[in-house]
């Protein structure tokens, strides 16, 4: 995978544009979808193999429409976190996939995104609940609780419960992101 020499601007531009796409995947989800998924990270993915720049901006401007749009309390701003460690690990697979296989590169940020973020999203999910009262309108909750009522701290019920979504998810994610990636590639 060859690292693009993108202008700034066109950096730019892609960040924002995808951060906008990315709030109007996550709307139609919320809003007509309904999915139980979070499919929040799809153009955050598609920024990232462009470049830092490009999956920074993304990442951190798609969670402000949500906050006012969607109506998302102010603590879920913090998951903004989660979607700047998508960027980081997307740079690191397109700088380190060259010592394995693309497809098993490909499973391992898979893999890799899937449970950092689980963990991630868990620790936050937690200090905002005690701290905040904080509730997350996810399908996610059926597992967090469906593991906490079994006597596991509400930490590790966070995120364990995550794991499944997020594994089904951020495979979504990366393998749209991707061919995002591959098709604009060309044209860029």
């Amino acid at each position: 995978m060859k690292d693009l020499k993108l202008t700034l601007t066109r950096q730019i531009v892609i960040g924002f544009l995808f951060s906008l796409l990315e709030f109007g995947t996550v709307a139609l989800n919320a809003k007509i979808l309904r999915l139980p998924l979070y499919l929040d990270c799809i153009w955050t993915c598609a920024a990232s193999f462009f470049s830092p720049v490009s999956g920074i901006i993304c990442a951190l401007f798609y969670h402000f429409p949500v906050i006012l749009f969607l109506h998302h309390s102010l603590p879920s701003l913090v998951f903004s976190i989660c979607s700047l460690t998508v960027v980081l690990i997307i740079r690191i697979f397109v700088r380190c996939n060259k010592k394995l296989p693309f497809i098993l590169s490909f499973i391992l940020l898979i893999f890799i995104m899937a449970l950092v973020i689980s963990v991630e999203g868990g620790i936050i999910y937690n200090i905002n609940y005690e701290h905040f009262a904080y509730t997350e309108e996810s399908p996610i909750n059926i597992f967090v609780y469906s593991i906490f009522i079994r006597g596991i701290s509400f930490l590790f019920s966070g995120i364990l419960g995550r794991i499944p979504i997020n594994f089904l998810d951020k495979a979504i994610a990366c393998i749209l992101g991707w061919l995002i990636f591959r098709k604009m590639d060309s044209s860029i």
